[in-house]
Formats: C-alpha cells, structure tokens, sequence
C-alpha cells in the first residue's frame, strides 16, 4: 500500500507563495510598527532612556528572530513531503533543495514560486500508485525522535540514491495531514534500531565547557573595560572575540543537544 504524507496546508491548496509573501511582508510591517512605537515612548520618557531603550531593543530583536523561526519551520513543513512505497520503504524530499539560490527580495519571491510548482510536481508523481520521485531520500532508520514544542527532530540514517549512506537531521513540524499515522511510521524505524545502544551524549559537556570559558573571557571583558579599569585595557577587544566565540559555541551545542544529534 502507497502512503504520502504531506502538510494539510500542502495538501489543500499549495499557496506556498502567499505564504511566504504574507509571512515576510508581516514581519517586516509589525518590526516598522515596533520601531515606530519604541521612538515614540522614547520621546516621551524623560528619565532611564538608557537602560529602557535597552530592553526595549532586546525585546522587539527577540520577538522579530522567534516570528521568523516559527514562519522558517512552517515553510519547511509545508515544502517536506514523505512517501512510504508498497514495500514499506519509507522516503523524504525537501522540495527546497532542488531550487537554486537566488539574492534579494525578488530572489526569495522566484525561489518561493519555483518551490510551489515543485511541490504540485512531486505531489502528482508520489500520488500515483507506486511510483515516488528519484530524488528523494530514503529513511533506513530513526536514531533519535524528540518532541518539542510545535516541531519534532529527527535524527535519521538516510540513502542517497543507490549507495551512498549517512546521518541527516531533519525538522519536522506540526500539522500533517494523518501525522499520528506517520509519526508510527517513524517510531516503527527508531524501534527497529533497539538491539545496537545509542552512545550518550557529550554535548552538555561541551555546552557546559564552552559556557564556562564564555563566563572567564566576559568576566575579563568588564574588568578590562575603560569604566571598570581593574585590568589592563589592550585585553578588551581580544576577550570581547574570546567570548563571542565561546558563546556561539554554547549556542551551538545546546541546539544540537536540543535536536538529539
């Protein structure tokens, strides 16, 4: 039995364009409107200008970054397609690797349209009974499935066409259509890998070292700085990179920890 399981936004009408459009243009729209409203509180203010335009811009930079993850994964949700074939082989295709890289604004829009008429493309080549498409990647098992919030990651050991092999992690967000029904596909796979145990991971070890030198080179930055000159100066700028680099490092690892990689 031939099995497809696409988003119902997908599957409905496929108007992955508006979709990203509207999402884009709305993100856009409300950080304008923010801004707008942050100058004008700032006017008014007369005393801690400082630290409330401070928190102000930590504020509205988070909620901008969280909108635009959350509209990342719900187009790669709707641009994900899996197909099961008669032999209970189970396959993925993100649509949005089969499209060039294309810069700007009118880029995104024409990278936008060229995935919705993939996306018709393979729906209409997955659809028919036992056929799926050449390029798609095959699922040999599941290592690791973690539920969060509106997505789940996966872990997979996958198939490049005939023989090559390898360890891809893939983020598949809420909202198929008979998710539960894949959802079993998959912990069918992660199951079948029970007999060989899962070596444990050392990321919090390295969340936790990257963390610690994070803290020893921030810590070196305000002594150092003119303000606090308990240090000599010349030691700002070379901590200052110390530290951003410690930090992306942590983020770094916690995301991977996070994805169950």
């Amino acid at each position: 039995m031939t099995r497809v399981w696409m988003s119902l936004q997908t599957k409905e009408k496929n108007h992955y364009v508006i979709r990203f459009t509207a999402g884009i243009a709305g993100i856009i729209l409300l950080a304008f409107l923010l801004v707008f409203l942050c100058a004008r509180i700032m006017i008014e203010l007369d005393e801690y200008k400082e630290i409330v335009s401070l928190l102000m811009c930590i504020e509205v930079t988070g909620l901008i970054i969280s909108l635009s993850v959350w509209l990342g994964r719900t187009l790669q949700r709707d641009a994900m397609i899996f197909y099961e074939d008669p032999s209970g082989r189970l396959y993925v295709s993100d649509v949005r690797q089969y499209i060039g890289y294309r810069r700007g604004i009118i880029g995104a829009v024409q990278m936008a349209l060229l995935t919705q008429r993939e996306l018709a493309g393979l729906k209409k080549q997955v659809e028919r009974q036992g056929g799926h498409s050449d390029g798609m990647t095959e699922i040999l098992k599941v290592d690791v499935m973690k539920e969060h919030p509106g997505f789940y990651s996966l872990v997979c050991r996958v198939k490049y066409g005939e023989k090559r092999t390898g360890r891809r992690t893939y983020i598949l967000g809420k909202g198929y259509d008979n998710e539960s029904q894949l959802l079993y596909v998959l912990e069918r796979k992660k199951k079948w890998e029970n007999s060989v145990e899962i070596e444990k991971s050392r990321k919090p070890i390295y969340i936790f070292l990257s963390f610690f030198v994070f803290c020893i080179f921030a810590g070196l930055c305000f002594c150092s700085h003119p303000y606090f000159a308990r240090l000599p100066q010349n030691i700002y700028f070379p901590s200052l990179g110390c530290a951003f680099a410690a930090f992306c490092c942590t983020i770094y690892f916690t995301v991977q920890y996070r994805r169950g990689e």
